[in-house]
């Protein structure tokens, strides 16, 4: 849980509810190998289920199937191992994950839905995959964690996101895995069941560094180009959770029954001597080619090691005395579990940044500004200017600027994509990583199109304000805070407007109408209603998403919804006065309700069927 792909990754609030499940998934696994008994299967087999739907059900799908392709794996081996047991528990425990699926269909069918009109329904661009491919100079990083700096210190100098790349364990755990190992190596037969499942976790560090390491090897993009399913999603590198949790696996095995021996108090005597060799060596080198243009954060963590190093020889040595003094065991325990827990945090320091929640009640300098003249409509940033706003103006992967709090404040003000909905206001571009694929190949024509291509675009988005880091030539500025200028959008599209459109690609191309109206009277989630009046038959434009599950209605009566302007909704309306209602009725959540709905009841079923009898 302190590992730096956990501390890294603290703020991706899907990752950090999706991890947790992989031990609990492992230990269901062996339950279920391990069962005496059939009452004692189907409660094992309702718990696996359970998991694996909560598991799914925390919102990172990623995460979630590279969990259960570890468990799969394990469960393969679980098989081979016990071969008296035979193929029941491999069907009973994929028959334990598909009831897990169907307990979490109630997200999964419209999320199915979404991906399956989404940007990646084809799969994700190769070169945007391969983003993030686990770098090979990063695997120094499991003895020194911030040998390439830390955002958290301002001194980053590795490639991207300082998190991606983060695997470090602890170099006590990696001691402890090591010794695992060997142990099991020499020892003819495997004693406790955590001791069994060694050579498996060891092997498993194998494949999954190689599938982290991505383009940086051939096996990846094989699989990407061949194999369903990797190309779904992106950077390999987050494979290496499997790694860190296999190697912190191994590490508690190796601290289960440790003790000493002659020959591993010499050694960690001359461990003290080599951790001293390496601080000098660190501080000698680093004072030698101070003027040299090395990072200095190279040599601070080539003494941290040093350091971390005569510590953990000290552990071991002390453990001698424990082993002479059973009363004095417990205080040996607490002073490695320090020493572990100290070594992670100091490690990973910083790479949690907070801020008061007042930041998130002030109001944002920019939206006071706009007052009015965005009541109704949207704000928008082009992509480009989006990105430099984002990655040239507010957020440095180099360094998290945690301790200046006006920066922040400035950030805070600017209405960047999600930040505007701290404040209510309505933006045409806020990010998620599922978009419906319209509306991405929309926001994709924008991308390097000048000012005079994209303006005719953003005003049928119902933009009134663009923002911006960069002068805009020929609009209006009418607002500023910070780095950041708003200008007026001339003309822009309301949100529901009459138009005269014409059939084009699937749907229709529209040009706003001089005469008629149409008027907003009211608006939920899942509910919007439209006054219109037109002097002939028109076609009303709701500058909303078009998406399954939304149907229309003419003063009650079902009309068709059609796609205008690429991405948005339109309905056809004679002429008079006339009012159109959009209401959401998705089937998919009917029917993953549905599944879910009898997945629980087998699930229940399964548990009650389970339960010990009534002692006599």
């Amino acid at each position: 849980a302190l590992s730096g792909y956990l501390l890294g990754r603290f703020g991706f609030l899907s990752i950090t509810s999706t991890v947790p499940w992989l031990p609990w998934l492992m230990w269901a696994i062996d339950g279920l190998f391990l069962a005496s008994d059939g009452r004692e299967t189907r409660r094992r087999v309702a718990l696996l289920a359970l998991i694996c739907g909560m598991m799914l059900l925390a919102g990172h799908a990623q995460t979630a199937a590279y969990s259960l392709t570890l468990a799969g794996a394990y469960a393969l081996w679980r098989a081979y191992a016990l071969r008296r047991a035979g193929v029941a528990p491999l069907v009973l425990a994929l028959g334990a994950v598909v009831l897990g699926v169907a307990l979490a269909a109630i997200q999964l069918v419209p999320t199915l839905e979404l991906a399956r009109s989404s940007q990646r329904v084809g799969g994700l661009d190769r070169e945007f995959a391969f983003t993030y491919s686990f770098s090979p100079a990063r695997f120094l990083t499991l003895l020194m964690p911030n040998l390439f700096g830390s955002p958290a210190t301002g001194d980053y100098w590795g490639y991207g996101a300082y998190w991606e790349d983060a695997v470090y364990v602890g170099l006590l755990t990696l001691f402890l895995a090591l010794r695992s190992v060997v142990r099991r190596l020499r020892a003819r037969q495997a004693g406790s069941p955590a001791e069994q499942a060694v050579p498996f976790f060891a092997l498993s560090l194998l494949p999954v560094f190689l599938l982290a390491l991505g383009q940086n090897t051939p096996v990846f993009p094989w699989l990407f180009d061949h194999v369903p399913g990797f190309n779904q999603f992106q950077a390999p590198t987050r494979w290496t959770v499997l790694a860190v949790f296999a190697l912190s696996v191994l590490g508690a095995v190796g601290a289960d029954g440790w003790q000493t021996s002659e020959r591993g108090l010499a050694w960690a005597r001359r461990t003290i001597a080599v951790g001293l060799a390496v601080i000098l060596g660190g501080l000698l080198t680093g004072l030698l080619l101070a003027d040299v243009g090395i990072e200095p954060g190279l040599f601070r963590a080539v003494v941290r090691l040093g350091v971390t190093v005569i510590l953990a020889a000290l552990l071991v040595l002390l453990l001698a005395r424990a082993e002479r003094d059973p009363a004095w065991r417990p205080r040996w325990e607490a002073l490695v579990l320090i020493f572990l827990a100290a070594d992670l945090l100091t490690a990973h320091w910083g790479l949690i940044p907070t801020i008061s929640p007042a930041y998130y009640h002030q109001g944002s300098a920019l939206a006071d500004a706009l007052g009015e003249e965005i009541e109704g409509y949207r704000i928008f940033y082009l992509p480009d200017d989006e990105f430099a706003a984002k990655f040239e103006v507010f957020i440095s992967f180099e360094d998290f600027q945690a301790r200046d709090r006006a920066h922040w404040d400035r950030m805070r003000d600017s209405l960047l994509p999600n930040m505007g909905m701290i404040d209510g206001v309505a933006s045409a571009g806020n990010f998620d990583p599922l978009r419906v694929g319209a509306y991405d190949a929309l926001m994709e024509s924008l991308e390097g199109a000048s000012l005079e291509e994209a303006l005719p675009v953003v005003r049928r988005m119902s933009v009134a304000v663009l923002l911006s880091p960069s002068p805009m030539p020929g609009l209006e500025r009418i607002a500023r805070a910070g780095p950041i200028d708003a200008y007026r959008v001339p003309d822009p599209w309301p949100r529901v407007a009459l138009a005269e459109c014409l059939p084009a690609d699937g749907g229709l191309t529209c040009e706003r109408r001089g005469g008629g109206a149409a008027r907003l009277i009211e608006e939920t989630p899942l509910r919007l209603s439209i006054r219109t009046s037109a002097g002939e038959p028109a076609t009303l434009v709701l500058a909303d998403t078009f998406y399954p599950g939304w149907e229309a209605a003419l003063d009650g009566q079902p009309v068709p919804i059609r796609r205008a302007s690429g991405a948005f909704r339109a309905v056809d309306v004679p002429a008079g006065e006339h009012e159109v209602t959009f209401t959401y009725h998705p089937r998919s959540l009917r029917l993953g309700a549905l599944i879910t709905g009898v997945a629980l009841v087998g699930l229940i079923g399964l548990w009650i069927s389970g339960s010990p009898g009534r002692p006599r």
